[in-house]
């Protein structure tokens, strides 16, 4: 357990890196940048900043760093993502090491001073993304199976709950699925964003695999309200181009939760 509660965001003030976290920086200056509320970590390796390391806990059940940067690697023969340096493992858990892309979170506090540039640029990123990558090659899924069969996996009880029940009954009555590589994660603390305001990149792409575009769509526009307050879905939307399809809505911010 962790000594505080928390959800993913910047570590909170007096947080220790762990012992084992340290032995893989050795002497180099860092900062820790990101923390998840099952110990995953993500420092900035150098001042000025040469490279991010990442560690996910052993044990976790939270992912794969291995998986993410074969998707890292596949997805930069296209688009502006980390560069794969170094990859570990060890009894504590594994630590992917990766070069900076130029930018700033979206929900960096320069960021945040003009949201409404901010939620557009995430709308049009996540529309390149999906414009991009080209579905017919890639290697990797993320569809209503794989995500129902790992909630399973990480607790078996899941499938007696009322949002599994509704999923599987919502995934026999939408339209077929419009599928496009989809992120994965398409929360806006993925989302880099130049000073000025426009989007250059996506980083966190250990899910990534063909879906239906509203499984990001959707997750994006719970992290608007998270992130930003409510009220900013309609100006994502407008930015991505696309009209609201509540089905699909529904159904994957219930799958989300689920998994």
């Amino acid at each position: 357990m962790m000594p505080y509660e928390l959800l993913s965001g910047p570590p909170p003030k007096g947080f220790v890196t762990p012992p084992h976290v340290l032995t893989q920086v050795g002497g180099e200056l860092f900062t820790p940048v990101w923390l998840n509320e099952r110990g995953g970590l993500t420092l900035a390796i150098g001042d000025p900043i040469s490279s991010y390391l990442k560690f996910l806990p052993a044990g976790t059940g939270a992912g794969n760093l291995s998986e993410e940067a074969e998707r890292m690697r596949w997805c930069g023969r296209w688009l502006a993502v980390p560069e794969v340096l170094e990859y570990s493992r060890t009894e504590a858990g594994e630590f992917l090491v990766t070069g900076p892309v130029p930018g700033i979170s979206a929900v960096d506090d320069r960021a945040k001073r003009t949201v409404e540039q901010t939620v557009r640029a995430i709308g049009k990123g996540l529309r390149v993304w999906h414009d991009t990558l080209p579905v017919e090659q890639c290697p990797f899924s993320w569809d209503i199976d794989d995500r129902l069969a790992l909630a399973e996996e990480m607790n078996p009880e899941v499938a007696g709950t009322p949002e599994f029940q509704e999923v599987m009954r919502a995934r026999q009555v939408v339209e077929a699925p419009d599928l496009v590589v989809g992120h994965g994660d398409a929360c806006a603390p993925n989302t880099l964003v130049s000073i000025d305001g426009e989007f250059v990149g996506h980083v966190d792409l250990g899910d990534v695999g063909i879906a239906d575009r509203w499984s990001d769509l959707s997750v994006a526009m719970l992290s608007l309200g998270w992130n930003y307050g409510p009220g900013w879905e309609e100006t994502f939307l407008e930015a991505y181009g696309i009209d609201r399809d509540e089905q699909k809505i529904r159904l994957y911010q219930v799958l989300w939760e689920l998994t």
